[in-house]
Formats: structure tokens, sequence, C-alpha cells
């Protein structure tokens, strides 16, 4: 939940901070994607630490961390500081949400992992509905500024009741009788996991399948909303309500769809496909109204739930002993994706917007036919992959 509030909380308020700071539309795209840049680059690192010390050790530092990006961004005076503080936000956040789901591969049995996965990375999602309307009306009374201090002081009570609750696995588990690895065996558990058969298919989908979602709830809808319609922060707010609203009902709902069926790779497919239409429908449509704008968003963002699948899949391809840095490995295309095709929708809308102007509607829609292109794509090369190997008996030993 902390994670996706940091990645998302600046969208309700990114027109004041363009205004404020004479930000373009290329800055923001640049803003919000060195998050995931730097969240990306510390995956790997972080799946290694989370296999070493466990979540209840990693995650209060990952908090603290985010925390204190938070207090610089609400410092920042300039877009450089601005990203510096995002970047710093984006190493604390790296594995909030992985840290969570290893934690649940260590607790409860293989066979009960597809609904605590998805429902941890659904639920996460509330994390973006805090983002929306709570963040516009403490911005809307404090300035952005004043939200972002109350944010530091939220993160670290946060980090303190997490190292006093979580414990890392149950009585008894192998975590508790670990070895301690060198770094040569650390990191030869990483190429163990790229090197098993049908990974590199999964990390494609993985790529392209949050991040294109993620470019509209984390990115665009709020310079959307504002640009295209009107909207001011609160009622922008109101809108990215429903729309945060809908990625965790769909994430929900794809998660007991895939332990109803178990065929999780179908319902990757198919949830990718509906966005496929979406997008085209988005990119197609001209002169949509407000609602129909805002209905067909809430369903990106809905129909994205299937994303949360993709941890899912993965835990079928690595073994226990790699939990940690299999999933941040997997993740970590996650997130390079999201960075590489927000940074390709910020080249498309900065090359088609006028300088100092409104994003004009033409500019949008060809961002939407741009990520309808890349979810084809992903969707080729997904096509072949293997459901993977059967789960592991379970996580208790």
């Amino acid at each position: 939940m902390a994670a996706q509030f940091f990645r998302n909380a600046h969208v309700v308020v990114a027109p004041d901070i363009m205004r404020e700071l004479g930000a373009s539309a290329g800055s923001l795209a640049a803003l919000t994607s060195a998050m995931f840049l730097a969240s990306a680059a510390t995956q790997i690192p972080g799946g290694i630490l989370l296999d070493r010390f466990g979540t209840r050790v990693m995650m209060p530092i990952m908090l603290v961390l985010s925390g204190i990006g938070a207090g610089l961004f609400g410092a920042a005076g300039s877009v450089g500081e601005l990203i510096f503080a995002r970047v710093f936000m984006g190493v604390g956040g790296a594995v909030l949400v992985m840290a969570g789901i290893v934690a649940c591969a260590r607790w409860f049995e293989a066979k009960q992992f597809s609904t605590l996965a998805g429902g941890i990375m659904a639920t996460s999602q509330l994390g973006n509905l805090t983002s929306t309307v709570p963040m516009a009306l403490i911005a809307s009374w404090f300035g952005w500024r004043g939200a972002y201090a109350a944010v530091v002081v939220f993160t670290f009570a946060l980090a303190a009741l997490v190292y006093v609750i979580v414990r890392d696995a149950p009585p008894g588990h192998d975590f508790h009788a670990r070895p301690r690895e060198t770094l040569k065996q650390s990191a030869a558990g990483v190429m163990h996991v790229l090197r098993i058969p049908g990974i590199w298919r999964l990390m494609v989908m993985a790529w392209f399948a949050w991040g294109t979602s993620a470019c509209i709830i984390g990115l665009w809808a709020g310079p959307y909303l504002s640009d295209v319609h009107g909207l001011g922060t609160l009622a922008r707010g109101k809108a990215l309500f429903w729309m945060a609203l809908g990625v965790i009902v769909g994430g929900l709902g794809f998660t007991f769809i895939d332990r109803w069926t178990g065929r999780t790779r179908r319902a990757i497919v198919i949830g990718a496909s509906l966005n496929v239409v979406l997008f085209t429908v988005l990119a197609l449509l001209p002169d949509m109204g407000l609602v129909t704008a805002t209905v067909l968003l809430s369903l990106v963002g809905m129909v994205g739930g299937y994303s949360v699948l993709i941890a899912t899949h993965g835990r079928r391809f690595y073994p226990e002993r790699l939990i940690g840095r299999g999933i941040s490995t997997v993740n970590c295309a996650v997130l390079f994706g999201a960075a590489s095709l927000q940074a390709l929708t910020g080249l498309i809308v900065t090359s088609l917007a006028p300088p100092n102007a409104p994003i004009p509607a033409d500019a949008f829609r060809a961002m939407f036919a741009a990520l309808a292109i890349t979810l084809v794509i992903a969707l080729a090369c997904y096509w072949r992959c293997p459901e993977g190997r059967p789960a592991e008996p379970g996580a208790r030993r």
C-alpha cells in the first residue's frame, strides 16, 4: 500500500507542481519514470537482502528511506530536486510489496499462494486510493508541500509498527536455519532464476502488463483530466479515486478467477487482450465526454488487475530457496517496463503538445495507441509461455 501511494501521490497534484516549478509534460514523465528506474535497479539487490535478512528487517528500512524521499520531495525547489527525491523514494519502495509476498510464501502453503499474493498485490492498490481524494483534500488545505510533510510522519510511524508486529516465517521453517551465502552464491542464485526455461517470456509480459496501466493511473490521468476536461485538484482526485478503485476490484477479481480455474496464463492473456481493446477505443474515439473518459480509464485500471497474476505465475518457476530473488527478478521487469513506457509516452505527448500550453486531446490519443501496440507485442511473446513447473508441496518445513 505504501509503495503504490509513493508511486502515484504526485499525480493528483501534478498540475499544481507543473505550474509552481514551470515543469513541462516531458519533465513530468521523467519525474515519474525516475522512481520506477530506481526501484527496478534496486530489485535484485533487494531480493538478495530479503533472502538474507528477511521482511521484518528490510521493510522498516525501506519505509524510512521512502519517508526521507517524501520529505525531500516536499522541500524541492526545482525539477531536478524533485527527480532526486523520487529516486530516493524509488530505492526505499523497491521491495515493499515483494517483501509482503515473500513473507506469505514462507508462512502459507503453496496452494494458498495465488490467493494471498494476488490479494496483497490488489489491496496494495489501496495506496492508489489514498493518493486520490485524501491526498487532494490535504493538498487543498495545506498545499502539496504540506501534504508531503504529513506523508513523512505517517511513513515513519508505519516503519515502527511493521518492525513490532511482522515475523519472517513460522517456527521451524527453513528460513531460520538458512546458511549465510557469499556474494558469489547470492549472484549465482539470480543467474539460476534467469536460466529457468520460459522465464524470459514471462518477463516480457511483466515488462508491459502493469506498465501500460501504470502509465494511466500513475502518470497521465491527472494531466488528461486537467488539460482535456478542465478538472481542478479535488475533482481530479474524485475521478482518480474511481480509477484506483477499479484497479483493486480488478486485481481481486482476477485473483479469484485464477484460484477457481487454475489457468493463470490464460487469465493473463484474456486481461491483456481486453486492455488492448480499451486502449484502441480510447485512441480512436474522438471528443469523449468526461463520464465516458472516466469509465473507460477506470476499466483500463480494472482490467489491468490481471497483472497481479504475474507474481503467481512466476512462483511456479523457482524453488523455495530463491523466492526472494525470483519474485524480485520478475518484478524488476515490471518496474523497468513501467519506467520505459512512461518515458516513451512522455516523448510522444511532448512531441505533440505545444510548449507552455495545455496538452491537446490528440496527444493523449496517440499515447493510448502506443500502449495498445506495446501490449500486442507482449501478447505475441507470452502466448507460448509454459504454465511453469508444479508448485512445491508447501512453504512450511
